[in-house]
C-alpha cells in the first residue's frame, strides 16, 4: 500500500503498463480508510468525497468542493490526494462510470479564452483528466480553446466539463483532438 501522495502515485502509475494494474492500484489507494477521511458536503444521496491528509484544496476550497459536490450528486466519487510542492502532482482520483482517473480540478468564472486555455494546458500536464467547471464561457469559447490545444498537440487526456447547472459531460482525448466533441457539447453550455 502506498501513501496517497499525488507525486508518488503518479510515479507508481507510470511504471505500470497494464490498465488493469493501474485501476487496481488506484482502487487500493482510494479505498484505504486509514489515509482518507470523508468530507461532509451536505448530501444525503450520491457518491462520497474523501480527502487525504496534506491535500492542498484549502487554497481554493470553496470552488473545488462545489465541483466535488456537483460530481457527487451525479454519483461520481472524488478522493482528494496529498500534493507535493516539489514534484508534479494532481488534485484527486475520481471514479467516473466505474473507471478511476487521476484528475486536476479547474474552476473558471471568466470568458477570457487565454485564462481557460492556460488552465486546461496546465491541467493536462498534471493529470490524465481535467475537470473543468465553467460558469460564464459558452460553446464558442470552449471550441476555440480546444481547437488551439489540439492544433498545438497539448491535449494529453480527457476532459470532464461541468456546466453552471452542475451537469457533467466527458470527452475523450480522441473526441477532443478530432473535433467530434462539438456535436455533443451543443446546447450543453
Amino acid at each position: 500500500m502506498i501513501k496517497p501522495l499525488s507525486a508518488i502515485l503518479l510515479h507508481e502509475l507510470s511504471k505500470l503498463k497494464d490498465t488493469r494494474q493501474r485501476q487496481k492500484l488506484l482502487r487500493s489507494v482510494i479505498d484505504d480508510d486509514n489515509h482518507f477521511k470523508p468530507i461532509d458536503l451536505g448530501l444525503k444521496n450520491g457518491a462520497k468525497t474523501t480527502i487525504a491528509e496534506g491535500s492542498k484544496i484549502a487554497s481554493n476550497r470553496k470552488n473545488t468542493l462545489t465541483i466535488a459536490k456537483n460530481l457527487n450528486k451525479r454519483n461520481i466519487r472524488v478522493a482528494f490526494l496529498s500534493e507535493s510542492d516539489t514534484a508534479k502532482s494532481a488534485d484527486a482520483v475520481i471514479e467516473y462510470k466505474g473507471k478511476l482517473y487521476i484528475a486536476e480540478f479547474k474552476h473558471s468564472t471568466t470568458t477570457k479564452a487565454s485564462t481557460i486555455y492556460f488552465d486546461l494546458k496546465n491541467g493536462f500536464k498534471k493529470a490524465q483528466m481535467v475537470v473543468l467547471k465553467v460558469t460564464h464561457a459558452d460553446k464558442g469559447h470552449i471550441d476555440s480553446i480546444i481547437d488551439e490545444l489540439a492544433r498545438k498537440n497539448q491535449i494529453m487526456g480527457s476532459l470532464l466539463l461541468v456546466n453552471k447547472l452542475g451537469i457533467e459531460m466527458m470527452f475523450s482525448r480522441k473526441e477532443l483532438t478530432s473535433g467530434s466533441y462539438k456535436k455533443k457539447i451543443k446546447g450543453f453550455l
